[in-house]
């Protein structure tokens, strides 16, 4: 369904599967004000970026990050990809937004604000039907999207594993930029099982001095299962103190 409606947008914006656009790019001026722009959550990324390619690395592998309007502003690629045909148009500087490029692992991800596997011929342009995309959105603290992070393989190397991992980087520099954006403040992580306390399956709640709730991870509000995990409540409406 979410490739159905994403070509059904695609279409309504006037994309012609048989008519490829080309790729836009931007300005190196204007790539470089980006990449500041974004330069606390893009440290962030290039960590795991490095850290994910090393785990999935493969033929024709290629590692992207992305900002919320689908410019491409890091990439790490196995030295096949960047031999390849069309690797001159993925670099950064490259737009990959669903409008420009119809449906593709980063545009779509940014739009939907979920995870998404675009696989071959699902891709609405089919210069792009050779590779297989699992891409991830990253949120901040506030839930506002602030970038998206995507691995794509040929499709003969696809791997099963990949959707996981990419996930996990994905929740590993949204974690990063909580406790960057609470450094001053109390943190507290917290599990239904205390042998997951340091996995990625941990809550986060940061509080002030005076026990009050400044902000929860998406693990955090899971686990509290509806309870007023909301800036301005206290310590105390979410956990027995006494």
């Amino acid at each position: 369904p979410d490739i159905y409606d994403s070509w059904m947008r695609c279409i309504s914006l006037g994309l012609d599967t048989r008519r490829p656009p080309e790729i836009e790019i931007v300005s190196q001026s204007t790539l470089r004000q980006e990449q500041q722009r974004c330069s606390l959550v893009r440290g962030l990324a290039l960590a795991e970026m490095h850290s994910l390619h090393q785990q999935i690395a493969g033929s024709n592998f290629l590692i992207a990050f992305a900002n919320p309007d689908g410019l491409l502003l890091d990439f790490v690629s196995d030295r096949s990809f960047d031999d390849a045909s069309d690797a001159a148009s993925i670099r950064p500087g490259s737009m990959w937004a669903e409008a420009f490029c119809g449906t593709n692992g980063l545009g779509t991800a940014a739009h939907l604000k979920r995870q998404i596997v675009v696989h071959g011929g699902e891709h609405f342009f089919s210069r792009y039907n050779h590779l297989t995309c699992t891409a991830s959105p990253i949120f901040a603290p506030d839930g506002e999207l602030v970038g998206v992070l995507d691995a794509s393989s040929d499709c003969l190397s696809r791997q099963t594993h990949t959707q996981a991992l990419v996930a996990m980087a994905a929740t590993q520099i949204e974690n990063g930029l909580f406790r960057e954006s609470h450094r001053g403040d109390t943190l507290i992580a917290f599990h239904n099982r205390g042998e997951y306390l340091h996995t990625l399956s941990a809550g986060l709640l940061a509080v002030d001095k005076d026990g009050g709730v400044l902000a929860a991870n998406q693990a955090a509000r899971a686990l509290l299962h509806g309870l007023p995990a909301s800036p301005g409540r206290r310590f105390s409406d979410l956990f027995r103190t006494k």
